[in-house]
């Protein structure tokens, strides 16, 4: 996958998902990723960052790669 892929199909369907909380729960989701460098977490001017930032996602980062904080990882 690339950051281009996340940026164009995937992160839409989060953000969208995460403005529809807003509107009828009232309240603000977070996204959860890992520091895995496609999803903008490392470089200050990605895509992926910008499109974050501009939507207004709270994000919640853990150390990329560790089974113990994420159970995908180990599949």
């Amino acid at each position: 996958m690339t950051q281009q892929y996340y940026t164009e199909r995937l992160l839409p369907l989060y953000i969208k998902e995460i403005q529809r909380q807003r509107i009828y729960y009232n309240r603000d989701g977070i996204l959860q990723e890992d520091n895995y460098p496609l999803h903008g977490t490392r470089s200050q001017d990605g895509k992926a960052r910008r499109l974050k930032e501009s939507n207004w996602i709270n994000i919640l980062l853990h150390p990329a790669q560790s089974p113990d904080l994420n159970p995908i990882e180990g599949i």
